[in-house]
Order: structure tokens, then sequence, then C-alpha cells
């Protein structure tokens, strides 16, 4: 867990866009706990194919929305919900 003197809501109060961490750094060390703990070179095989799966499943899902679509479905469920 994330000590709650690093929360950004101490100074900020608004949308964080997804980061619970006043630092991004913390964010993505919370997301390479395992991955720190190899060597270097696997290390950063890991992180490299880490976020390049992550980039080409959100260039895949980007490829099979309608050429008429303007916002993503995630983009589109979070409107939704906020208009609820």
């Amino acid at each position: 867990m994330i000590d709650q003197s690093k929360f950004t809501t101490v100074h900020f109060p608004g949308n964080h866009q997804g980061h619970d961490t006043s630092n991004i750094a913390e964010s993505m060390n919370a997301s390479l706990i395992a991955i720190r703990e190899l060597g270097i070179v696997p290390m950063l095989d890991a992180i490299w194919t880490k976020y390049m799966a992550t980039r080409t499943a959100r260039q895949d899902a980007s490829l099979r929305l309608k050429v008429t679509q303007t916002l993503t479905p995630y983009s589109e469920a979070l409107l939704r919900k906020s208009l609820d």
C-alpha cells in the first residue's frame, strides 16, 4: 500500500487521472514492483515487453473502432457514467 503522505489529495483535491500518488515515479514503481527484482537486462526486457503489450492492445482496440466513432469505448462508458 502506498503511504498516505504521498497522496495528491492533500494538495490537489481534483481529478488525478488514475494516479494515487503525487509523484508519477511512485505510480511507476508500484506497477513494476516484481520487475525491479530482476537483473538489469531481464528488467529492461520485462519493462519493454509489458509496455509494448499495453501499447499493442490499445492500438488494436483503436483500430477496431468505427470510422465515425469519436470516443473509445472506455471514454464513452466514463462519459455515460458521469452523465448519469
